[in-house]
């Protein structure tokens, strides 16, 4: 399988008068979504993976205040993606919000990220949305409830030529540190976690919940 899916999420509706936040696991498709499917909603994008424009706004987060401003950006749309990298440009974030009516679209992995850090999630002028793993109806006749159960529905997975080899990427890819010091770690989960990432990469099978409860009862 290949090609891209049309998303049923519809934030360009949404960004005609507010900020949102789209946060999402890795690979549910958020850059490729906005890419493919608010391209007209969006006049600009900051793309955090950009290494070089990464640096620059960890060193100095007014430059987008000083870009924006200096291009009269005003009432348009702007879009960072991987906002998590940066926390501190929510700060310019409002204060575009404030003075030049901007609107924009933040995207990122985890909104406990921004949390943990004491981060300006704006004092709700943001609305939130999650963009969620595929579903049948946006698949339509490329839906296979067994392809489904093996694969996962992550795109990236589900639509790849070889989805076990893209699982152990993503599994392996895990950041545990994160997991560990989180609430579900806290809650004292991680056994349940270890097992079911153990499955996701060593059973060539559809996995079931049969499988994964008898696995997590051994």
């Amino acid at each position: 399988m290949d090609g891209y899916i049309a998303r049923a999420l519809d934030l360009a509706t949404l960004l005609e008068k507010n900020t949102v936040f789209l946060f999402g696991p890795r690979q549910t498709g958020k850059s490729s979504y906005v890419r493919q499917q608010l391209g007209e909603t969006v006049d600009r994008t900051y793309n955090l993976l950009d290494q070089g424009l990464l640096r620059r706004l960890l060193a100095d987060p007014t430059l987008l205040r000083q870009e924006l401003v200096a291009r009269k950006f005003q009432d348009r749309v702007v879009c960072i993606d991987e906002v998590q990298k940066c926390p501190a440009l929510l700060d310019e974030v409002h204060l575009l919000i404030e003075e030049q009516g901007l609107r924009f679209l933040l995207t990122g992995s985890s909104a406990r990220r921004l949390h943990q850090k004491g981060s300006n999630l704006l004092g709700g002028r943001g609305r939130d949305r999650v963009m969620r793993p595929l579903t049948w109806h946006e698949l339509g006749p490329k839906f296979d409830l067994l392809r489904a159960f093996r694969t996962g529905l992550i795109p990236s997975h589900y639509l790849a030529e070889d989805p076990e080899d893209a699982l152990d990427s993503y599994v392996a890819g895990v950041p545990w540190r994160a997991v560990e010091q989180g609430p579900v770690y806290r809650a004292n989960r991680r056994r349940w976690y270890s097992r079911t990432f153990w499955a996701m990469r060593r059973w060539k099978g559809p996995l079931s919940p049969s499988r994964l409860q008898r696995s997590n009862a051994s």
